[in-house]
């Protein structure tokens, strides 16, 4: 239980507590989720706060994972200086009451690529989820890691052309990104059987009679006679 006080908020004059001021803006909690990282086996709790300023500054929202522990200088540009222990306490209460009264929302973070959620397998490609989440799964689901991308030096292509004639030879027509796509869609599932994740999705792309089919059924031959 919180001490029952009464706070009201005015755009001009700022939050009161039982009649009293006590500080020129609002914080309030908005929403309030649980992520659950599936990888690493771990949760945070974390909770929308909201900040209405009397100055005439847009409201500011931010993720704060300890209410009790806001800075309110560095995350909202406030003067807290003049914050007695007794306002951040009263602050504080507030809070927590409204998080109580706030519904739970959990979100489950899974990796790149095939993950199984309660024994179903879910595919993250980017940031989209396939089969996309359940409406009546309480529980959401969201890719936890970012795929970033890297620079690559720039490299002058008659010399890869040079270079790679003397090991690859390219039928006519096949540019040399078609070839690697296809040679990565075929590499893709063997890394995956070692356990190391790419985090993509290859298509197979080319033009009629360039051995996609092939390469297709060569790859269901193996899922069934991994052996030859």
């Amino acid at each position: 239980m919180f001490p029952t006080h009464n706070f009201s908020f005015d755009k001009e004059r700022g939050l009161f507590c039982d009649g009293t001021p006590i500080a020129p803006f609002d914080a309030s909690i908005s929403e309030k989720i649980k992520r659950k990282n599936m990888e690493k086996k771990s949760e945070q709790t974390l909770y929308l706060v909201r900040v209405t300023y009397t100055d005439g500054r847009p409201p500011v929202s931010k993720w704060i994972e300890n209410p009790k522990k806001i800075n309110y200088f560095e995350d909202f540009e406030i003067n807290d200086s003049f914050m007695s222990a007794k306002i951040r306490t009263l602050l504080h209460d507030k809070m927590l009451r409204e998080i109580e009264k706030l519904p739970e929302k959990v979100i489950r973070e899974i990796r790149p690529g095939l993950n199984f959620v309660d024994g179903s397998p879910v595919y993250a490609i980017g940031e989209h989820i396939i089969p996309k989440n359940d409406a009546k799964n309480t529980e959401q689901l969201e890719v936890g890691i970012k795929q970033t991308l890297l620079r690559v030096p720039p490299v002058s292509t008659e010399s890869l052309r040079e270079k790679s004639d003397k090991y690859i030879r390219l039928l006519p027509g096949i540019t040399e990104p078609l070839f690697f796509y296809s040679l990565f869609a075929v590499v893709k599932p063997f890394i995956e059987r070692l356990h190391i994740h790419c985090g993509f999705l290859l298509a197979l792309i080319a033009p009629s009679g360039q051995l996609k089919t092939t390469l297709a059924r060569l790859y269901g031959q193996y899922e069934v006679t991994p052996h030859l």
